[in-house]
């Protein structure tokens, strides 16, 4: 329009459809480069209307993108949304340990990412690995919303977010949440914090991998720091990954397959400052044996070292 209007002025203006073009893009992205505007009356009225049109349009264009950046961001803190994830550990349920896990999980080099599932307001945790997803753990609606499919670790944490709950009370949600996840992804680890002893049977028959009873350890490491001063510090030293030595469950490597126990402590140690101190043969544990051991009955080796020893 503007074009025709510029041709039927007989001005300097615009002479075609290229020039009226190149001074509209010219002049909406500032870059000052040389063109030729529309000098006829009719021509520049159209100009300034279709101009200011095009601000606003532009306007209105960032505001939306705007806006749903921040409806995402606020979506993702208070868990609304959804996430896509594989190979990630879920938390299913919170509690005031809940802080501590994701700290010394996020300490591993694994890289895998944390989905903490439960009925909060908005995320207990801030990190770029750490996703939140509000909902209830024993809904499979809201545990398909935390990928549970593709996930590769389960934590089932003694849910306190509910206050007034027994411990009774808390262990059969947990083993509610228990069943669930393994009916929706049967190659899932899962690792069950228990409240009551008792209650262990009914963990593993809904599918639970590994108990923490966390009663009884307390108990235990009480005791045994009475009897053996100075035990609680060896423990903090090996379960924590900020400072000392850690525990690692690591395969097998072919390179030791035919080697003995012995054998292997004097490698381990001599190559990668790591000390053997037992080997796993599917769910059975063998801690400093007393009898020469093959390790090609194994399958994984115990080791204690400062990091994460890579071996081949």
């Amino acid at each position: 329009l503007v074009t025709v209007e510029e041709i039927a002025a007989g001005g300097n203006g615009p002479k075609n459809y290229l020039d009226t073009l190149w001074w509209y893009t010219n002049t909406l992205t500032g870059l000052n480069l040389p063109s030729t505007p529309p000098v006829s009356q009719a021509g520049q009225a159209t100009s300034a209307i279709v101009l200011l049109m095009a601000r606003i349009f532009f306007g209105i264009f960032m505001g939306a993108v705007a806006s749903a950046l921040i409806n995402r961001f606020l979506m993702e803190g208070r868990g609304m949304g959804s996430v896509i994830l594989r190979h990630h550990v879920i938390i299913c349920g919170w509690n005031s340990r809940g802080p501590n896990i994701v700290t010394e999980f996020l300490q591993e080099a694994n890289g895998h990412d944390v989905v903490i599932l439960a009925n909060l307001d908005e995320t207990p945790v801030r990190s770029k690995r750490v996703h939140f997803v509000r909902g209830d753990p024993s809904l499979e609606k809201d545990l398909q919303r935390a990928s549970i499919g593709t996930a590769e670790t389960a934590i089932i944490l003694s849910d306190q977010s509910t206050p007034g709950l027994s411990d009774s009370t808390m262990d059969g949600r947990s083993v509610l949440i228990t069943l669930t996840v393994h009916s929706l992804n049967k190659n899932i680890y899962i690792v069950a914090e228990v409240r009551q002893a008792e209650n262990c049977p009914h963990f593993e028959r809904a599918g639970a991998d590994e108990l923490l009873v966390t009663n009884d350890v307390v108990a235990v490491l009480l005791a045994r720091a009475a009897a053996n001063h100075g035990l609680t510090h060896v423990v903090r030293d090996l379960l924590t990954s900020d400072a000392g030595n850690e525990i690692f469950i690591v395969p097998l490597p072919p390179s030791l397959a035919d080697k003995t126990f012995d054998e292997a402590l004097m490698h381990l140690k001599t190559a990668h400052q790591a000390l053997l101190i037992g080997t796993m043969c599917g769910k059975e544990i063998i801690l400093n044996p007393k009898q020469p051991l093959n390790l090609n009955a194994c399958d994984h080796l115990v080791l204690v070292c400062r990091d994460r020893p890579i071996l081949d």
